[in-house]
């Protein structure tokens, strides 16, 4: 295989060889060219050619992180399980192109970390769920534990209101007592820890009728299926147990039975 051409750019060199019918254009960092000898016309040797394509592939490997890392931070863990999708990448060539982003400050821990809370903080989700990211995204337990003492306990607990009023407003159809479970749990899941705090703050008010509503919902659903199953009295302690499991209680429940099931007894 011979040199053809030598295509100089800012930043990378493009050299074009050609054997016989079969071309091919190696595009290399303009150190990895300084670090050998390559002229035009000159014959390749097998290990100039090894040489060349582990450093296109190098070359091509920075670039595509390069282009990610333009779009968000990225630990060196997040970079080698993108690496790992390139066909015949050796691990040299993987933790060399890590190593170069590495010494750039491309990797800057600390930048993650920021960003990650940053991000986390726009969606309303608690520091616990942030520190549970950061662990899966690889990040030493002892950066997460620092960086989540950091975090100003008023400004949690005001995110935790605004993700529980979200939550409040998008609930339907539920108890009282339902409702605040689900609240909590769903503070829980995106990862807040003073969730009896917020819901005490939150002063959901008891409404006789929107239970009643919402208990009609539930009871008009099952008697669907119960009154295929069941009669009389088996048909209302089913009802009674299955509105009960859903948070309701005894007089709402006995309201809702009288009005629903006089024709059954």
């Amino acid at each position: 295989m011979i040199v053809k051409k030598i295509n100089y750019q800012n930043d990378f060199v493009v050299i074009k060889a050609i054997n016989d019918d079969y071309k091919v254009d190696y595009k290399i960092s303009l150190d990895d060219f300084d670090s050998r000898r390559i002229q035009v016309d000159k014959e390749l040797s097998d290990d100039d050619i090894e040489y060349l394509e582990n450093s296109h592939k190098y070359f091509f490997c920075l670039t595509k992180c390069l282009k990610k890392l333009a779009n968000k931070d990225l630990t060196a863990k997040e970079i080698s399980q993108y690496l790992n999708q390139f066909d015949d990448l050796s691990s040299d060539i993987s933790q060399r192109v890590i190593t170069t982003l590495s010494s750039a400050g491309y990797l800057d821990i600390n930048r993650v970390i920021e960003s990650q809370f940053y991000s986390d903080q726009l969606k309303l989700k608690g520091k616990l769920k942030t520190a549970s990211t950061l662990k899966e995204r690889g990040l030493d337990s002892s950066l997460i534990q620092d960086a989540l003492l950091k975090v100003d306990s008023n400004e949690e607990f005001q995110r935790a209101l605004a993700k529980a009023i979200q939550i409040e407003k998008s609930q339907r159809n539920m108890s009282y007592k339902q409702k605040i479970y689900d609240i909590k749990q769903k503070l829980v899941s995106e990862g807040f820890t003073n969730c009896d705090e917020v819901v005490e703050k939150l002063n959901l008010s008891y409404d006789d009728n929107q239970q009643i509503e919402a208990g009609q919902y539930h009871l008009t659903k099952i008697l669907r299926q119960y009154r295929k199953k069941y009669k009389d009295k088996k048909l209302k302690e089913m009802c009674y147990k299955y509105l009960f499991s859903k948070g309701f209680n005894s007089e709402v429940i006995t309201n809702l039975l009288e009005r629903n099931l006089q024709d059954d007894n």
